[in-house]
């Protein structure tokens, strides 16, 4: 009986038997079968297959957290080591982010946003924020909405530094984007879950109220060739009314239509 069970077992091993059923977990709306796999590094790689009855089935490794509404999923992709996901489903998409939604009970949407940057949920799922700025200075502005699968985008030129904070207005009738380094370039975002328009301020030379008082805040970071940065403090006094953001009760605009600053 022993002997028989050895042999089956290097017979198993040598025909590459198939490892027993995954794990279903639930990734927002979407069903998947689950794979702890490893990276490159060795660190621990969670894999899915999604739709796998369907004719397009994803694949697809990574770590990501649901839209507030839960009606789509958004997932950090990475390329996992070979092993059983590579073996036993195939080769998984590659890196970057990507939206993840239910087409129906058996399939699954995987739509490729690429590099993503700073980004936030807005209108409780509704839309999905993204900023990032290349090697040029250029900071591109990205409004996706996943159930149409559309995207709006705005490249914003002058940027100094990479990385913005945002604020939002109340009821979400804009978006304040500011550097958080140097506080140099601030983007206005107006109506952005409806028809978003983008502006731009250069905190330095505006000679509005709210941006003088807004420079005025990093006079000794620079007096001491410190970086400005933008903090808890500086973002509590910022205000609104409607879609125009104030500095101290100050306003910070007027801002410039973005086709206008390009020019």
């Amino acid at each position: 009986m022993l002997r028989s069970l050895l042999v089956a077992s290097v017979l198993c091993l040598l025909c590459s038997c198939k490892s027993t059923p995954h794990e279903t977990v639930q990734l927002g709306p979407v069903s998947a079968e689950h794979w702890p796999e490893t990276d490159a590094a060795g660190n621990l790689l969670h894999c899915y297959l999604l739709g796998k009855e369907s004719n397009g089935p994803v694949r697809i490794c990574g770590d990501g957290s649901p839209a507030p509404d839960r009606k789509s999923y958004l997932l950090e992709a990475a390329v996992p080591k070979p092993g059983k996901f590579t073996e036993d489903v195939g080769e998984p998409l590659p890196a970057g982010w990507y939206l993840l939604r239910a087409i129906s009970a058996n399939k699954a949407d995987a739509w490729s946003l690429g590099r993503l940057g700073d980004h936030q949920w807005l209108g409780n799922g509704k839309a999905l924020l993204g900023i990032n700025t290349d090697k040029r200075g250029t900071s591109t502005v990205r409004l996706l909405d996943p159930e149409a699968r559309v995207e709006r985008s705005f490249d914003v030129p002058l940027a100094t530094s990479e990385g913005y904070v945002t604020v939002v207005a109340p009821d979400e009738a804009g978006l304040l984007l500011i550097q958080k380094v140097g506080v140099d370039l601030l983007i206005l975002v107006r109506a952005p879950l409806t028809n978003p328009s983008v502006e731009t301020l250069l905190v330095q030379p505006a000679i509005s109220a709210g941006a003088r008082k807004l420079w005025a805040r990093g006079k000794e970071a620079r007096a001491h060739h410190r970086p400005f940065k933008c903090d808890a403090i500086l973002l509590s006094n910022i205000s609104w009314k409607g879609d125009e953001p104030y500095f101290e009760d100050g306003r910070l605009g007027p801002f410039t239509p973005l086709d206008e600053a390009a020019q």
